[in-house]
């Protein structure tokens, strides 16, 4: 009988250890996470969040960002300009110029890259629906 209490205390002892040893293993990720700025939290995240249109030589989007940020260069078909549009933390619809020399045909949906101050960037897609 003594063997079986043993047993049973031994088997005890050892599920509290697991436990134990789980969550010192979660504390201690959930602080290197907040030290270190895990999930991409030291970065802005920008991207879109509504329609892309081109129109006038102008690039219209809805871009959502988490914090503010500066959109630096608009790539398109080969055509690259150096651009300076301020993003503020939250959604907005955002008005960019279009590289000189890139011409848009109307029914035609683009992929854009945006550069952005933190040497991050983004693709969004717009299209053309009338000139």
């Amino acid at each position: 009988m003594k063997k079986d209490k043993r047993a049973l205390y031994t088997g005890i002892t050892a599920f509290l250890l697991i436990v134990a040893s789980v969550l010192i293993t979660l504390i201690v990720l959930s602080f290197a996470y907040s030290v270190l700025g895990g999930y991409n939290s030291v970065y802005p995240i920008v991207k879109q969040s509504g329609p892309g249109e081109l129109k006038n030589n102008y690039l219209y989007v809805y871009l959502t960002s988490s914090r503010n940020i500066t959109i630096i260069s608009i790539s398109v078909n080969g055509y690259t300009s150096s651009i300076s549009v301020p993003l503020s933390e939250g959604s907005q619809l955002v008005k960019i110029p279009l590289p000189k020399g890139f011409y848009y045909t109307n029914g035609t949906y683009y992929s854009i890259n945006l550069g952005l101050s933190d040497g991050e960037s983004v693709v969004v897609s717009a299209s053309c629906l009338s000139s």
